[in-house]
């Protein structure tokens, strides 16, 4: 190896070790779909990364949460599919960013719409996916009276709401 290149070391996820030798160029060919680990050397430390070799047609590469509730954070990210030339995320309105994650504080009903990633990599496959996102305003209980129950007495409370995945708790 030339100096000031480091080895580059890469395995399948489902292999027990790298192997012995490295390579110099951080461009790897004729790799199948699958889960892979690079490793590079330096004398004083190493570093280990998980990648996935997918596709050029894979439609799930963006992982988060994609249903959320008024104030929630918007975190989306895509599954690493080796080095990366360029990255840009597309908002409803039309805005990018090339953040390599997607962080949106406070989101509310207006951040409702589809929102896109397109990533190309070093080798030059091209992955692009789309995806909605739904944010739930908070339900509002309307119902101003007070009630009192005794003790040990049943009680049954109906409630209705358009969020079906909704979870009501009581506090005793």
């Amino acid at each position: 190896m030339q100096q000031g290149l480091l080895p580059i070391f890469f395995k399948k996820s489902t292999d027990a070790h790298f192997p012995a030798t490295g390579q110099s160029s951080p461009v790897f060919t004729g790799l199948s779909e699958g889960s892979y680990q690079v490793k590079i050397v330096t004398r004083c430390y190493q570093i280990i990364q998980p990648f996935v070799m997918a596709n050029q047609s894979a439609n799930n590469i963006i992982v988060g949460e994609r249903e959320l509730c008024k104030g929630d954070t918007l975190d989306l990210s895509p599954l690493p599919v080796g080095p990366l030339k360029s990255i840009e995320w597309k908002f409803p309105d039309g805005t990018t960013t090339t953040d390599y994650n997607l962080l949106r504080n406070n989101m509310t009903a207006a951040d409702n719409g589809t929102y896109s990633i397109k990533m190309e990599t070093l080798s030059g496959c091209v992955f692009t996916q789309t995806v909605n996102v739904t944010v739930y305003e908070p339900d509002v209980i309307t119902d101003s009276n007070s009630y009192v129950f005794c003790v040990d007495e049943a009680i049954q409370i109906n409630f209705n709401c358009s969020d079906p995945a909704t979870t009501y708790f009581m506090d005793e």
